[in-house]
C-alpha cells in the first residue's frame, strides 16, 4: 500500500501531528494487554492512553475525540497508544507509520490456543454466544475464525509491522512467567521504551479477570443498556449476579473443541513461523514458544 494511498485512507492525517506518541500498544486481546498497559501507565515516566482502537472504530468522530484519551497526561515524558485490535486489522501499520514513522510497536504473544479458549470463554459469559455453542464448530471461517483463530497467527502480522518500521522498532512481550522472570521482562520492556526500571504496583496483580455471571444477558446490560432505568438496575444487582455466578461450575472446554485449534495452528506452522521470524530479523523480546506445545 503506498502512502498516498494510506493518506486518503486517513482524512486529515496532514493536519494531526502525531509525533507526541512514542509507542503503540497494538494488543491483540486476550494476550495480557491490559495488564502490561496498567503497569507502563503506573510507570512515573509514562502515560498511556485507555484502549480507544481510534483507526479501527472512530476515526469518523475526528481526532480531537482521540486527543480526548491523552488529556490528563500531566508532565510524563513518554506517551503511549493503547489500541487492543490494530494488530490484525487490514491497513493499520500503513496508517501509523504514516502518523509516525518512529513509533514503537508493542506486541503481546500468548499460547494461541488459550488465547482463542479465552475468547471464547469471554463471548459466553459476555452472552456473545450461547453455552450451547461448540468452540470447534465456531473457527468456521465464516463464524468467528477471524476472531478465535487469525489474531492469534502472530507471525502474518507481525510481518506487517516489520515492513512498515523495521524490526528495531518491533517489540514482543511474552505473558507466561511470574516473579523473577516477569520483572526482568517488564525491565528489558523499560529499556526498549526509553525509561528507567521501575517495580510497578501492579506488576504482581491479575486483571482483567473475566466474571463468570449467573445471567450473562444482565451483567451484559449493566454496561451496555441502552435504557438508563435497566443500566442502573442491572448495575446494582451485577455484584450478586457474579457472586451468584461464581457458585456454579466454571465454564467447561471439551478436550476435542482445543485439539481442534491446536490442529489448526499445528497445520498452519505457527510456532514455528514465529520461531524463525524471531531468528531472522533478531525482534527485541524473549519468546517462549516450547511451551505452547504446537509441534
Amino acid at each position: 500500500m503506498k502512502n498516498e494511498e494510506v493518506k486518503m485512507m486517513m482524512h486529515d492525517t496532514d493536519v494531526f501531528d502525531y509525533s507526541g506518541v512514542g509507542f503503540v500498544l497494538v494488543g491483540p486481546g486476550k494476550t495480557g494487554t491490559v495488564w502490561l498497559s496498567q503497569c507502563l501507565r503506573e510507570h512515573s515516566q509514562i502515560f498511556v492512553s485507555g484502549e480507544n482502537n481510534f483507526l479501527t472504530h472512530y476515526k469518523d468522530l475526528g481526532w480531537d475525540y482521540w486527543g480526548k484519551n491523552f488529556m490528563r497526561r500531566g508532565k510524563k515524558d513518554i506517551v503511549g497508544d493503547y489500541a487492543n485490535n490494530y494488530f490484525f486489522f487490514d491497513g493499520i501499520p500503513e496508517q501509523l507509520a504514516v502518523l509516525n514513522p518512529q513509533l514503537k510497536i508493542i506486541v503481546c504473544v500468548r499460547n494461541p490456543v488459550e488465547r482463542a479458549v479465552s475468547f471464547y470463554k469471554h463471548d459466553i459469559r459476555w452472552n456473545v454466544l450461547g453455552k450451547h455453542m461448540r468452540l470447534k464448530f465456531l473457527v468456521k471461517e465464516d463464524l468467528f475464525y477471524n476472531r478465535y483463530i487469525h489474531g492469534g497467527c502472530y507471525s502474518v502480522h507481525i510481518q506487517r509491522f516489520i515492513d512498515a518500521f523495521g524490526p528495531e522498532r518491533i517489540y514482543l512481550f511474552s505473558s507466561p512467567g511470574e516473579g523473577d522472570a516477569l520483572a526482568q521482562r517488564l525491565a528489558d520492556l523499560f529499556q526498549f521504551i526509553g525509561v528507567d526500571n521501575q517495580l510497578v504496583p501492579s506488576f504482581d496483580k491479575r486483571l482483567n479477570v473475566t466474571p463468570s455471571p449467573l445471567f450473562p444477558v444482565m451483567h451484559r446490560a449493566s454496561f451496555y443498556a441502552g435504557n438508563k432505568r435497566l443500566k442502573w438496575l442491572a448495575r446494582k444487582l451485577d455484584p450478586l449476579n457474579c457472586k451468584w455466578g461464581e457458585k456454579k461450575a466454571h465454564l467447561q472446554i471439551k478436550s476435542e473443541d482445543i485439539e481442534t485449534i491446536r490442529s489448526i495452528y499445528i497445520a498452519n506452522n505457527e510456532a514455528e513461523n514465529l520461531r524463525e521470524l524471531v531468528r531472522k530479523y533478531h525482534l527485541n523480546g524473549p519468546l517462549y514458544t516450547e511451551q505452547w506445545e504446537l509441534t
